[in-house]
């Protein structure tokens, strides 16, 4: 058995890796998404909270983060995505922008994609969202389930 900040490590751990079980619909109204990737494909060290989306660092230390949404339209619209991850409650980074006008119809996906490490100290929080940044013409938009997930490995 072995300890970091007086916290129990499993072997490989702390990491998760989670993802979408179904589409996610995002309003015509809303214009910030907090995403619950609900789905738990591994928990090591209990860092992800799949009831609330919110990962949290057991112990501090430099961790990779990955994420990957996929956010399609279901109609005629003209709404523009960002897509961020916060930590402790604020936006730190951006890594997404996508554009609903650039795709030509119903069901086609654009892709945000996340692979960075970032140091945490033990108990800060981290989740994705996506917020909406156009003011035009608003339709229910998708989160599809198929490619979108998030991940993050303890490093050192």
């Amino acid at each position: 058995t072995t300890f970091m900040d007086d916290v129990k490590m499993e072997v490989g751990s702390p990491m998760f890796s989670a993802r979408l079980s179904s589409d996610i619909t995002i309003g015509s109204t809303a214009t910030v998404f907090d995403l619950v990737f609900d789905t738990e494909i591994q928990d090591l060290g209990g860092m992800y909270n799949n009831a609330t989306g919110i990962a949290t660092a057991p112990v501090s230390g430099d961790y990779l983060i990955t994420a990957t949404v996929r956010i399609y339209k279901t109609g005629t619209d003209s709404d523009f995505w960002q897509v961020h991850i916060e930590e402790n409650g604020t936006s730190f980074l951006q890594f997404g922008n996508i554009d609903m006008l650039k795709f030509p119809g119903d069901g086609v996906a654009g892709v945000a994609q996340l692979n960075i490490i970032k140091s945490f100290e033990a108990g800060d929080t981290f989740n994705i969202e996506v917020k909406r940044a156009s003011s035009g013409s608003k339709a229910d938009n998708k989160v599809r389930a198929i490619g979108s997930t998030f991940s993050a490995k303890l490093l050192r």
